[in-house]
């Protein structure tokens, strides 16, 4: 059974999508972030950040946060650890 948790807006305001919108194209262009970013991440991890990268455009760009999202915890920290990561490269 997996724990799903329901985040509330001010804790997906917390999380900083933003930077990873805004990190993604900046790392898929360039080599070397690419290749560092392969090497952070599983390729089962990448897949996940990619499939999410679509949501949190639209929530950041087009639609603003939703009230409330269910994601579970290892999905949290994984879109932190993303976050960190589109942040310091």
């Amino acid at each position: 059974m997996k724990l799903v948790i329901v985040f509330e807006r001010r804790d997906l305001e917390k999380l900083q999508i933003g930077v990873l919108v805004e990190g993604w194209e900046r790392v898929k262009r360039t080599g070397s972030k690419w290749r560092k970013y392969k090497k952070e991440f599983t390729e089962k991890e990448r897949k996940y950040i990619k499939s999410k990268h679509a949501l949190f455009y639209r929530w950041y760009l087009v639609t603003g946060l939703p009230e409330t999202h269910r994601m579970n915890i290892r999905n949290y920290k994984l879109i932190q650890r993303a976050v960190h990561f589109f942040a310091t490269v």
